[in-house]
């Protein structure tokens, strides 16, 4: 999964715990796999690579979709075929959980 590697290869020790914390706590679903036909909607609105994102967040009615590509994730086209689901970043989107769960 593209987010676990991203978190090994960019946070440190402390940083891993803190999100894992804040996933424990934030009730967040880690999903692996969708299938094609679904991933295949969402190509002509985003690169293949990351149709999968759009496929899944969308499918299971997220209300936030995280990711530090806002380049391509915050275009008009996928905000629209995605919407009502926000796109904020990582940091963006701990904040959001630190201010709900009062720390």
């Amino acid at each position: 999964m593209e987010s676990k590697r991203n978190v090994r290869k960019k946070f440190n020790e402390k940083q891993k715990q803190r999100l894992n914390t804040l996933i424990l706590k934030s009730g967040l679903k880690v999903v692996e796999d969708v299938h094609i036909n679904t991933i295949m909607k969402y190509e002509d609105v985003i690169s293949a690579k990351d149709a999968p994102v759009l496929a899944v967040a969308h499918a299971l009615k997220v209300v936030y979709l995280v990711t530090h590509n806002t380049k391509d994730f915050m275009k008009q086209d996928v905000r629209n075929r995605i919407y009502p689901i926000q796109v904020l970043t990582p940091k963006k989107f701990v904040h959001l959980v630190e201010k709900q769960i009062g720390r």
